[in-house]
């Protein structure tokens, strides 16, 4: 009888071990996810922000407790309170496999930092940024949707814009901070990102922001053609160039963040206002030799020089920049 009852007890002490050794190493739950792109608006530039229309869906088997779909940070979101979360059934739908099924719609503004170094030529990639709030990926994890995890209204843009493809992306995001939960460790969260490419036409906006760069220049370089004698003339040519160059940077700086590099539009304007600079300090150099009774004649070699060398620095350096900063 004794043995009967020890064989029982090491038998219960086994299985029950094997049953917390089998929770404890337990898959973690798998949510298929997939998103609809709506619209996109507003980008800001200085603030890094824009507006987002969007659906996401999930997809997973489990306890209905597990609730992923209501677990969700909106990682880089700009204004939260003003985000619309709008769940399109009132309760978690079961599907004819088994499966759960939730459909969220997501309105608000997003931001993130937008690199300017190619403006206004540069490409930027506007995401929406969500992750699992609770449950870290011991528990949960996001799985893209086989069938199709990401679409795109067929209209999707935004004025002024070219819009590319959509696409969606999951990650372990791991945290080197336990947020000073006593005696928790460390954990990783599965993070969802949605990544929408825009850009601008070159053809427009070569027009827009260059060509009238391209117009001052030419002005500032009728300076070495005005006779030198027409003192007052040239030197007025040169400064109204310089001023319409600082006033164009101006307009343009207005529309962009304070930034801790170059863009390639600050580069040209770097290189107009070297080019007016020079100018002005040829028109000066021709002022003091007719001011010293030289010919006519010996000033304006000069400026036919100057305008040589100018007008080719001017456009090798024009197209260096642009070629080492859109290459």
């Amino acid at each position: 009888m004794r043995r009967l009852v020890t064989v029982g007890v090491l038998a219960g002490i086994i299985l029950g071990a094997v049953g917390t050794t089998s929770s404890a190493d337990a898959a973690p739950t798998k949510v298929y996810v997939g998103a609809y792109v709506n619209d996109i608006q507003n980008l800001n530039l200085d603030n890094g922000t824009y507006f987002v229309d969007f659906y996401i869906w999930m997809r997973w088997k489990g306890l209905n407790s597990t609730a992923p779909a209501e677990n969700v940070d909106l990682i880089n979101s700009y204004d939260l309170w003003g985000t619309v979360v709008t769940p399109l059934s009132t309760k978690q739908m079961k599907l004819s496999d088994g499966s759960n099924y939730r459909l969220n719609h997501y309105e608000g503004l997003y931001n993130t930092t937008l690199p300017l170094q190619n403006y206004p030529f540069d490409v930027e990639k506007l995401t929406v940024v969500m992750e699992n709030a609770e449950d870290p990926v011991s528990k949960v994890v996001y799985v893209l949707d086989p069938r199709q995890p990401i679409t795109q209204a067929s209209d999707l843009g935004m004025p002024g814009y070219r819009t590319g493809k959509a696409t969606l992306t999951v990650a372990e995001q791991a945290y080197p901070t336990n947020f000073g939960a006593p005696g928790a460790s460390n954990e990783s969260y599965s993070r969802i990102t949605i990544t929408v490419p825009v850009s601008r036409p070159w053809f427009p906006y070569a027009i827009k922001y260059l060509l009238p760069l391209l117009v001052v220049l030419v002005a500032a370089a009728m300076v070495f053609l005005v006779p030198p004698r027409f003192i007052e003339g040239r030197f007025g040519l040169a400064i109204t160039a310089l001023l319409t160059v600082i006033a164009l940077k101006w307009t343009t700086d207005a529309e962009l963040p304070n930034v801790d590099y170059l863009t390639l539009l600050d580069v040209l304007y770097v290189i107009s206002l070297l080019f007016v600079i020079l100018t002005i300090a040829v028109a000066t150099y021709s002022a003091w030799q007719i001011n010293h009774g030289r010919d006519d004649s010996e000033v304006v070699s000069v400026d036919r020089w100057a305008l040589l060398i100018g007008g080719l620095m001017v456009i090798v350096a024009g197209a260096a920049a642009i070629l080492i900063y859109l290459t």
